[in-house]
């Protein structure tokens, strides 16, 4: 009775409320707004857009796992070129992986919505993404807060829906997803703080597979911390370590050590469950970690080097070195290096213990002056292979070849509020002679005619050996108000080419959106997006009401 009244309630207030604001009938199919992470902290994914005009605080991104879009990132908040993020996935990308933001569509005969909940996407593991990094800003060690009477408090709630407003009442659905992360430094005073996301999601009006509440609601971070003395902390409960953010959350114990620019740690517990993300006693693991930042006459260097054991039950499932480095070369040059090395493989009952690289990463960053600069990178990987995990499939795993990666990119501003960029990607896996190409160039200009209206354009071409594709897009925003008011408007060209050219898609996208800041703290973010196609009309709304809690430092 009560999940009926939901979906009555919205069919009836979202759709009018829509078709009120925004009186002309268009559709939809899933584009993508490409973003790299660029950092990663204990509590946060930072994310960098070339904008992130078409992005709102609550929106999901999503990774690219064997041609599926699995959802891996939630914004929490965002500025005009980057994303503050909390993570979605047991184990959450690295820094310089690729995420979306789906732009929602639809296209014949394809479901667009969010077909994977955390529990599917955790299984992304078996096909490790493509990284394509950009240089990491010099990542600075988190040395815990003293207690020394202040509390610093950071949070949000986030309710959101979305959903279609297709008259057809098969294809009709909504969704509702509340989030809520807080973050308490020294609680009263004291030695003790806590971390904590949670989030629940659930989605209305079709078939979905029998599920219970846990395959919902969904605890991301919920740990708490001592500070033993202002150099030595513990933690309990589950987090994600920012010093080896690599492994994602750890159930368990954690203990860190800061002796001036060094820090040691030490972890013990548990991995969480792949599938649902619950606790799971029969994956335990270990580890400890060492890191070291200097600086130098050119800028900070900052090594990390960590050692982890992981089984499933009392057998070995995975034993790896993880290595990084991170420097600034001379003033302008900036240099980025990762490794992640295996160190035991069993393979039909066989043990080998002896290294197997398993990913290579390097980026070079190079600013002319402040308005040019160049970036290379070159990225090598392997599959992640866990013996136990994944035993009956190891000889596949194994089988499938390094993938490499090559990108390119160009930053240009030749005069005041105008930006232009450009990238090229190159991707080489197994056999396949050709390539994935991915070649993109954007303008923007940030205040057209004085009148601080941000005016952009897009074009990206994407081919491989399947697909190839063509998007032109514009974008126009404007702040009102001293910035309480912000609206905005889309419109994309997108031509998809499948196999070969045999099948063509083409349509166009048109979207309005709109934010209210209500207080400081409360916001308001209504969305509605609908493509103009040959064959199917579609239309979409979102609506986030979020609140944060704030308290930087407030003497107790």
């Amino acid at each position: 009775m009560e999940k009926s009244r939901l979906i009555s309630n919205g069919k009836i207030i979202l759709p009018v409320l829509f078709l009120c604001l925004f009186c002309f009938k268009v559709t939809g199919q899933s584009d993508r707004i490409e973003g790299t992470i660029s950092f990663r902290s204990n509590k946060n994914v930072y994310v960098k857009f070339f904008s992130t005009a078409e992005i709102a605080e609550g929106d999901t991104l999503y990774i690219l796992a064997e041609r599926e879009n699995v959802p891996a990132l939630l914004v929490i908040k965002k500025s005009s070129i980057s994303c503050i993020c909390n993570s979605l996935q047991a184990e959450p990308p690295l820094v310089g992986d690729k995420v979306y933001k789906l732009v929602w569509k639809t296209q014949p005969g394809i479901e667009i919505a969010e077909k994977k909940t955390e529990s599917d996407s955790a299984l992304t593991i078996l096909e490790p993404l493509v990284r394509e990094q950009e240089y990491v800003d010099s990542i600075k060690l988190e040395k815990p807060k003293s207690w020394n009477g202040k509390e610093v408090l950071n949070g949000r709630l986030s309710v959101s829906t979305n959903g279609d407003l297709d008259p057809g009442e098969a294809n009709r659905f909504s969704r509702v997803r509340v989030s809520g992360n807080m973050n308490v430094d020294n609680i009263r005073s004291s030695r003790f703080s806590v971390q904590s996301y949670l989030t629940y999601r659930h989605r209305y009006g079709v078939d979905q597979i029998q599920s219970d509440f846990f395959d919902d609601f969904k605890v991301f971070t919920l740990s708490l911390g001592y500070a033993l003395n202002l150099k030595d902390r513990i933690w309990l409960g589950r987090r994600i370590n920012p010093f080896i953010a690599n492994m994602g959350a750890m159930d368990g114990v954690q203990y860190e050590k800061f002796i001036g620019d060094w820090a040691l740690g030490i972890l013990a517990g548990f991995r969480p469950d792949v599938l649902n993300y619950g606790l799971d006693f029969n994956s335990p693991q270990l580890g400890a970690y060492l890191s070291h930042q200097k600086q130098m006459s050119a800028g900070l260097m900052q090594n990390s080097l960590a050692f982890v054991e992981q089984r499933l039950g009392n057998a070995t499932d995975r034993r790896f070195l993880y290595a990084q480095h991170n420097s600034q070369l001379l003033r302008n040059l900036n240099f980025f290096a990762s490794m992640e090395t295996d160190l035991y493989r069993k393979v039909r009952e066989e043990v080998q213990n002896r290294f197997f690289i398993t990913s290579m990463y390097s980026s070079l960053r190079y600013r002319f002056n402040r308005k040019l600069s160049v970036q290379v990178s070159y990225d090598n990987r392997r599959n992640v292979i866990y013996s136990e995990s994944y035993r009956n499939i190891i000889d596949q795993l194994i089988a499938q070849e390094t993938r490499q990666g090559f990108r390119l990119m160009l930053s240009y501003a030749p005069i005041p509020f105008l930006n232009l960029s450009a990238s090229t990607f190159l991707r080489f896996q197994g056999n396949s002679a050709r390539p994935v190409e991915n070649h993109f160039v954007s303008a923007q200009y940030s205040n057209v005619a004085g009148t601080r209206i941000m005016l952009s354009a897009n074009y990206n071409y994407l081919k491989t050996d399947y697909l190839s594709s063509n998007i032109l897009s514009t974008r126009m925003t404007r702040d009102f108000f001293r910035g309480k008011l912000n609206l905005e408007a889309n419109y994309r060209w997108n031509h998809y080419s499948y196999a070969g050219g045999e099948q063509q898609y083409q349509q166009q996208i048109l979207a309005l959106g709109c934010t209210f800041m209500l207080d400081r703290l409360t916001s308001a973010i209504l969305n509605y997006e609908a493509s103009l196609g040959s064959q199917l009309a579609y239309q979409r709304y979102f609506i986030t009401l979020q609140h944060r809690f704030k308290n930087n430092s407030k003497k107790r």
